[in-house]
């Protein structure tokens, strides 16, 4: 941009008795004007140091959710992994909302046994898929049901029989879902730390 010599009402209102040249980085121009867009608010270190903190915590809020995405399907895949290989039917996975054992455990993730997707075995599948569906309403406080009890106590619990534990108080808490475990045909159940939560 080129600047014209002042107007001579601006001169006058100086004192000034002839024409002056407008000359850039004078008192009466501010340098820093030449750089801002019209109407733009005059920044300083400060504004600069604010900019250059948001930007560091949205970087780091992304790196934060990236490595939760990566740590979940982590989990998952180890999930799946265990259920193939312990010879189960199917697994769920009770996570609760933070590290700590005082938040609720709500079912995070669940897996289907291959085995489960075999011809001849549509009845597992199904009597499975209706556990893991009837299990995904249900949440546990820290100490209350199975879940809740390992997830406190962080030790394992099996039973060969859970049914049948659960009605002769075989079992070391009252198993909520014994309604839900009979009409599924559920038999054999272990409980244990997985992770931040319990792998059932």
């Amino acid at each position: 941009a080129l600047l014209g010599p002042p107007s001579p009402a601006r001169l006058r209102s100086r004192g000034n008795s002839g024409p002056q040249a407008c000359v850039p980085g004078s008192a009466s121009i501010d340098p820093a004007s030449l750089a801002r867009a019209p109407g733009s608010a005059p920044t300083s270190p400060r504004s600069h140091r604010w900019r250059r903190r948001r930007s560091a915590a949205a970087a780091l809020g992304i790196s934060d959710a990236a490595a939760m995405r990566a740590e979940d399907d982590a989990l998952r895949s180890a999930m799946a992994e265990v259920v193939d290989m312990s010879g189960a039917d199917f697994g769920i996975l009770w996570k609760g909302s933070a590290a700590s054992t005082t938040s609720m455990l709500c079912p995070h993730a669940s897996s289907l046994a291959q085995s489960t997707l075999r011809s001849g075995a549509e009845d597992r599948h199904l009597l499975a898929s209706m556990y893991v569906a009837r299990s995904a309403a249900v949440t546990f406080p820290p100490g209350v049901g199975l879940p809740g009890t390992v997830w406190v106590g962080r030790q394992p619990l099996y039973f060969s029989d859970i049914v049948s534990a659960a009605a002769h108080d075989g079992t070391p808490v009252a198993f909520i879902r014994s309604a839900d475990a009979e009409r599924c045909d559920v038999r054999s159940a272990l409980f244990m730390p997985f992770g931040r939560g319990v792998l059932e």
